[in-house]
C-alpha cells in the first residue's frame, strides 16, 4: 500500500493499520519512517513485515479476514509532551503501486529529474522505479560509491535488503536516456 506523506520532519514515524471493522482483533500494521523534511514523498507499507501484536496481512486473508478500514499514525509510539503540536498531512492512497505521475515534490527528491520516480528513498528492502510516460523496458545498473557495479537488472523493483546500510547511485537506461539517483539502505 503506498500512502503521499508530508511531514515537518525526517524519521518520522508513521503507522498504518488495516482491520476488519466488524472485529477489532482482525488487524494487520506496518510502520516506516519519513525521509524528507517538509516535504511530500510517497511511502510504501510493506505488509509482509508487520508490526508486533498483529497478524501478517496474507495468514488474515487466508482465513477470511475481510480489511476494510484503514488507519494511520503519524509520530506513532512518540508521546505528546515530546513530540509537541505539528501538522501532518496524507493524501493518495494506493493499494499496490500508485499511478505513473510525478510531481515536483518527488521531481527534485530525484536530483531534478523530470523523468523518473524511485521510492520509498531511503529504503531498507525494495526500491520501485516509474518512468513518465514511458513503459518499455528498462536498465537497472547499482554502484557503491566507490564505483563498483553490484547489481543488474531490467526490473522495476529492485530488492536491496541484502545491501549493507549506505548510499548507493542507481543508473537508469530507459528509451535513450539515463538518470542517476542517490539512493539510501537503511
Amino acid at each position: 500500500m503506498t500512502v503521499r506523506v508530508w511531514s515537518p520532519n525526517a524519521g518520522t514515524p508513521i503507522r498504518l493499520k488495516v482491520e476488519d471493522s466488524s472485529d477489532p482483533t482482525h488487524t494487520c500494521e506496518t510502520e516506516t519512517n519519513t525521509s524528507i523534511n517538509g516535504g511530500w514523498e510517497t511511502i510504501t507499507f510493506d505488509f509482509t513485515n508487520q508490526a508486533p501484536g498483529t497478524e501478517l496481512l496474507s495468514i488474515g486473508l487466508g482465513f477470511g479476514w475481510t480489511y476494510n478500514m484503514a488507519s494511520i499514525f503519524f509520530n506513532f509510539g512518540t508521546d505528546g509532551s515530546s513530540a509537541g503540536e505539528k501538522t501532518y498531512y496524507f493524501d493518495d492512497v494506493w493499494f499496490g503501486s500508485p499511478p505513473n505521475t510525478v510531481n515536483l515534490e518527488e521531481c527534485i527528491w530525484n536530483n531534478n529529474n523530470q523523468n523518473v520516480i524511485v521510492f520509498p528513498n531511503p529504503s531498507k528492502e525494495n526500491i520501485n522505479i516509474q518512468t513518465l510516460n514511458y513503459i518499455g523496458i528498462v536498465e537497472i545498473q547499482l554502484f557503491d560509491l566507490l564505483g563498483n557495479n553490484i547489481i543488474n537488472s531490467c526490473s522495476r523493483n529492485l530488492s536491496i535488503k541484502h545491501l549493507k546500510k549506505g548510499v548507493y547511485i542507481l543508473r537508469i537506461s530507459y528509451d535513450g536516456n539515463i538518470s542517476e539517483i542517490k539512493i539510501i539502505k537503511y
